[in-house]
């Protein structure tokens, strides 16, 4: 096995999580569509993530003759991978959550007091 055929399969299942994140969330967006809209810049920067990703798998497939298994390669792109597996989890977002409840005034406090915050 290379350097490169090391490199290539690690990072290459780090980003194949990445891809597979995104694909996730945007079926999560489709299914959600009718309850909160997504508009269309979510997508797009999406979009510029998952683009941003595949630039940066053939920018290591450019330097494949270069790249050698040492610790500052190997933690380096680990380390963007985990950016970008970060960013990817936070594009789209959703959760299962209910909406804020709603008072109609104050709420007291112990004492009796009326709460004015």
């Amino acid at each position: 096995m290379t350097d490169f055929e090391f490199l290539f399969a690690l990072f290459g299942l780090l980003f194949g999580l990445i891809v597979a994140e995104l694909s996730i969330k945007f079926a999560d967006a489709i299914d959600f569509n009718r309850e909160r809209p997504v508009g269309i810049l979510t997508p797009a920067l999406a979009f510029l993530l998952l683009t941003d990703v595949t630039t940066f798998w053939l920018f290591i497939w450019a330097f494949r003759t270069v790249l050698t298994v040492s610790y500052p390669s190997v933690f380096s792109g680990v380390l963007l991978a985990m950016l970008y597996f970060v960013a990817a989890s936070l594009v789209l977002k959703f959760t299962h959550r209910s909406p804020l409840p709603t008072t109609t005034g104050p709420e007291p406090l112990i004492d009796g007091n009326v709460n004015t915050l």
